[in-house]
């Protein structure tokens, strides 16, 4: 069986396993609901509004990515292309993706190549960053008498400046010969073609703010996680939060399930496991930081969906005005 046919059954198994063992979950013991009812109004907006920033983080990397194809956008638009991009991903073939690229075509005339090549570079300085952060977090979660704040924030400094450097290095030896056979065997891992890389050129500044606000949107994932653990009370040192984010965000470079569903909640609560935290607490913060996810992509994808559609229906219905 060929591995395109392995992961097409994979993905539907996946979710019916994940949505089976919630059922059995909560139908064993529906005492665990309560964590999940009884959320405050003002922890639910908190959580809510972490969220609203994470769709702000995710806008400015694509700002960012998008001018390095000299494609600039309005802001309120790429806010509406991360938005509806987020909930059109929980359909299968990453559909999300697929419009977004549509979009940019016929409105911008952004070219497939240079679509995917923003789509790739961008996974590959999420991936760097993310693995970067978790190299850092499991050095100090190591050797815990390092764990100051001094020697923190020191390492997350300086995980920031090797990050840009790396990356600057990185994309600006994609065209020789060594690199290109280099990466192509390791996106090919990912499942991205190398290709597709050597189209785009990004220059150091643009790398640099692109690195810097991904640690920051890093950063906003990891604190809605932890909120996540607090609604249901398991203690959580930060810095397990953040290994834990930083194998979650790696792990949706791999992921062949819409959504990334159960796929998600079960590094949370494989790695809760490697910490000895409550197992049914962290199927519960997964739950809880899913449902925080869930819940603004569903009530905001709409509407943006339906601006940026409306957008394409003028440009297809409204004649140009001549001078």
């Amino acid at each position: 069986m060929s591995l395109n046919k392995i992961k097409k059954l994979a993905g539907p198994a996946i979710l019916l396993a994940f949505f089976a063992y919630l059922m059995f979950f909560f139908l064993s013991d529906i005492d665990r609901f309560s964590p999940l009812l009884n959320i405050s109004p003002n922890v639910a907006a908190g959580l809510l509004g972490l969220s609203f920033l994470v769709f702000l983080g995710l806008s400015v990397q694509q700002y960012l990515i998008l001018l390095s194809v000299k494609c600039k956008l309005s802001f309120s638009t790429v806010f509406l292309l991360a938005v509806s991009n987020t909930l059109l991903n929980y359909l299968p073939l990453k559909m999300g993706l697929v419009a977004k690229g549509g979009y940019l075509k016929f409105m911008h005339k952004l070219s497939v190549g240079d679509y995917l090549g923003t789509l790739a570079s961008g996974q590959l300085l999420w991936i760097l960053l993310s693995a970067l952060i978790g190299a850092v977090v499991g050095f100090l979660t190591l050797y815990p008498e390092l764990q100051t704040l001094n020697v923190t924030l020191m390492l997350l400094t300086a995980l920031l400046a090797l990050s840009a450097v790396m990356t600057s290095l990185l994309l600006l030896t994609f065209r020789r010969p060594y690199m290109v056979e280099f990466l192509g065997k390791v996106l090919s891992v990912i499942r991205i073609d190398p290709k597709l890389i050597p189209c785009i050129s990004i220059s150091r500044p643009i790398i640099l703010l692109y690195v810097v606000s991904s640690g920051v949107l890093f950063g906003i994932f990891s604190l809605r996680v932890w909120c996540s653990f607090a609604v249901v009370g398991v203690d959580i040192d930060f810095l397990q939060v953040l290994f834990l984010q930083a194998c979650l965000s790696v792990s949706f470079a791999f992921s062949f399930v819409p959504g990334n569903l159960g796929l998600k909640e079960g590094a949370f609560v494989a790695l809760s496991a490697m910490y000895g935290l409550d197992l049914d607490g962290a199927l519960l913060a997964a739950l809880i930081d899913r449902a925080a996810s869930l819940s603004l992509t569903f009530l905001l994808g709409p509407m943006a969906l339906a601006r940026l559609s409306y957008s394409v229906w003028l440009e297809k219905t409204v004649p140009p005005i001549s001078h």
